[in-house]
């Protein structure tokens, strides 16, 4: 089984992917087998033609957000693991996936197709493809589909957590522990729109909100903050989740699920091991994640008493 000679670096080479700049003759495109996240959502990193992350020198990782080189396993030997859940058809080294052991020893197991494609959430489409029908194709609209991968532990419902952000990936475990446990990832996400045109919504995201929060729209039509632009998921879906970013004491660069904001001043929203770090976080925001990222000069007990009387969606308006 082979990858190919350059064809799954032709997309990333000719739409203007940056490269390394501190040494060429590693990271150059005839070095390269293919890329970690051609989404340009998030972050970029590079595989080389052993099938081994490329590391060397550091500065090895481009974050699309800013713009900005950092280092990912800077001189350390990196195996690409990443199958699972960024290819179609992966089967692990115990179940026989070795196809490519010999001619790159970098991955880890094998698979049928690089990225994400329909067969990874329809199964196979052969007889599909040749004969179109409803019965001989999987459709599964559940949340747990979208679960195999959006999650960490084999928990499904712990949402692991380091440095005080949620790790990132963990949006199925969050849903679980949130008011909207009970919803299909695609009652709000259109999975069939790829992550490279941007978040991938049935419609816009207040619009999906309004449609069951009408006592809420109702109170916050007319408030300081509804004049000021603020939308429900700036608040709800803090930005407590950390995938390649940090850009602020409270702000990582992915939306969380856990929707629930608890409002008490002496509300932590991760469990602490005993040297107080962050191993799991807990079912709501706490206000630090869902207004300091914005008000980094609020006080808490301040908003903690409006939290309590149920007034931030009427904030102005009285």
């Amino acid at each position: 089984m082979t990858l190919g000679d350059g064809g799954t670096t032709a997309d990333p080479r000719f739409s203007g992917f940056p490269l390394p700049r501190h040494d060429s003759e590693v990271y150059n495109w005839d070095n390269i087998l293919f890329v970690i996240g051609a989404g340009k959502r998030f972050k970029t990193q590079f595989v080389g033609k052993d099938g081994y992350i490329l590391t060397e020198g550091g500065k090895n990782q481009y974050n699309w957000e800013n713009g900005e080189w950092v280092d990912y396993a800077a001189d350390e030997t990196e195996p690409y693991t990443c199958g699972p859940c960024h290819t179609t058809g992966y089967r692990a080294p115990e179940d026989g996936g070795n196809a490519f052991a010999g001619e790159y020893p970098g991955i880890v197991g094998d698979f049928a197709h690089l990225n994400v494609t329909c067969e990874a959430c329809h199964g196979p489409g052969a007889q599909h493809a040749a004969s179109p029908s409803k019965r001989n194709i999987t459709v599964d609209g559940s949340a747990a589909l979208c679960g195999t991968c959006h999650s960490r532990s084999e928990e499904e419902k712990t949402i692991l957590a380091g440095d005080d952000f949620i790790l990132h990936y963990q949006q199925y475990s969050e849903l679980l522990n949130s008011p909207h446990n009970w919803f299909g990832c695609n009652a709000c996400h259109d999975s069939h729109v790829g992550r490279a045109r941007g978040l991938h919504l049935r419609r816009g995201s207040v619009e999906i909100c309004t449609d069951c929060h009408l006592a809420q729209t109702e109170d916050y039509k007319g408030s300081s903050m509804q004049k000021a632009g603020v939308m429900c998921q700036d608040c709800h879906m803090g930005k407590a989740t950390l995938s390649a970013r940090q850009n602020g004491p409270y702000e990582g660069d992915v939306s969380t699920h856990v929707f629930r904001i608890n409002p008490n001043d002496s509300y932590d929203m991760f469990d602490r091991n005993r040297k107080g770090e962050a191993v799991a976080a807990r079912k709501a925001l706490s206000l630090e994640y869902a207004c300091f990222r914005c008000h980094s000069d609020a006080d808490k007990d301040e908003y903690s008493a409006i939290g309590r009387a149920r007034e931030f969606h009427t904030l102005g308006k009285k």
